[in-house]
């Protein structure tokens, strides 16, 4: 769980930013084209386990996030 929490956090914060987008596809297509390709060999290097005290951490945002709808400014849908 902890290896896979940052991403699943990341996911649910570009949802709850994007549920309104109306142009989520546009966006989205225009991100992947702008982004640097990801080599196989940094996709699948190994992460160093992240201490206990960063999964506390983790979990204390993820719920904050839940209850008080916070999310991330670099998430917000770009301007059309």
């Amino acid at each position: 769980m902890r290896k896979h929490l940052p991403a699943y956090l990341d996911e649910m914060c570009f949802r709850f930013n994007n549920r309104k987008n109306p142009y989520l596809f546009r966006d989205t297509i225009t991100k992947l084209i702008q982004t640097p390709n990801l080599e196989y060999k940094e996709l699948t290097a190994q992460v160093q386990e992240p201490s206990p005290l960063n999964f506390v951490w983790e979990l204390l945002v993820f719920f904050v996030i839940q209850k008080i709808n916070l999310v991330p400014s670099h998430y917000m849908p770009s301007p059309a």
